[in-house]
């Protein structure tokens, strides 16, 4: 368990492993996650829809510095591997994606708390940030719609 002032978050280093994608059963995941975002850019395409691919990183990678003070494996992991791997196939894929990653890091190293204490979901901060970045990318992806109509 890590414990700083009110920041108290219990790490799983299956976090990390969970990107390994040596093992088969991660890589045939990501397989199949490939796959899919394929098929869902071209349904958004087909309603005239823009598909936004926005990866959650596990909270072992969100509070990395902390999670390695616990962990030995981490140490050795590199945190930007899972949404990394998304940006990079999104890009090469023509998807819009947005990486999270470095401003959820930069409010845990502030010591905010975004995920609840003992299991890898969001809590109330980290929904609310998180639905704070998504609404300030569709709101400029609206005002670019909107430019392209007018002109």
């Amino acid at each position: 368990m890590y414990e700083s002032g009110e920041l108290r978050l219990e790490f799983d280093a299956t976090s990390y492993a969970a990107q390994d994608l040596s093992f088969p059963s991660i890589a045939n995941g990501w397989a199949s996650t490939r796959e899919a975002l394929l098929r869902a850019k071209s349904l958004a395409a087909s309603i005239d829809a823009t598909l936004l691919v926005v990866p959650i990183p596990a909270k072992e990678q969100v509070y990395h510095e902390r999670t390695c003070t616990l962990i030995r494996y981490a140490r050795s992991q590199d945190p930007e591997t899972f949404c990394r791997s998304y940006e990079s196939y999104c890009r090469d894929n023509g998807i819009r994606c947005l990486n999270p990653l470095k401003e959820l890091s930069d409010r845990g190293r502030r010591g905010e708390k975004l995920y609840f204490t003992i299991d890898g979901h969001f809590n109330r901060a980290g929904n609310h940030l998180f639905a704070e970045m998504i609404l300030i990318i569709s709101r400029r992806n609206s005002s670019r719609r909107l430019r392209l109509r007018r002109g």
